[in-house]
């Protein structure tokens, strides 16, 4: 039986995950990487796939992609997983060291109020940012 509320609420989880990934980062983090060129809006990305829920939120694994870079590392994982362990290699094993600390159950009413902070407070910041 599938629990509305929780699918409401991981629903909400990605959009603000997603936004919040695309504001901090502003522009396709592959660009120049790789010889795929940047094509279409900007998208968040995850760094360690999104299957892995204890992950999923975790904007250390998020990264601003074009379409064309996500869709094209989505079908091909293994070039991902080595682009992501050549170029954002600390970023890469700091996350999978801290992936077995992180709590397997996931309160999504509370995952979506914190993703809806930092989406705010990111924000801000960019409003009171001295020009």
């Amino acid at each position: 039986m599938v629990n509305w509320d929780n699918k409401k609420y991981k629903q909400e989880c990605d959009k603000l995950f997603s936004r919040y990934i695309r504001m901090r980062d502003g522009e396709c983090k592959i660009r120049g990487l790789d010889n795929i060129p940047c094509i279409g809006g900007l998208e968040a990305m995850h760094i360690i796939r999104r299957g892995k829920l204890r992950l999923r939120y975790d904007v250390n694994n998020g990264l601003a992609g074009c379409h064309n870079h996500h869709s094209y590392y989505t079908n091909h994982p293994y070039l991902w997983r080595d682009l992501m362990q050549k170029e954002f290699s600390k970023r890469y094993y700091l996350i999978r060291q801290n992936e077995e600390r992180l709590k397997t159950y996931i309160d999504w009413e509370d995952t979506a109020r914190s993703l809806a902070i930092l989406v705010g407070d990111l924000r801000s910041s960019f409003v009171n940012e001295p020009c």
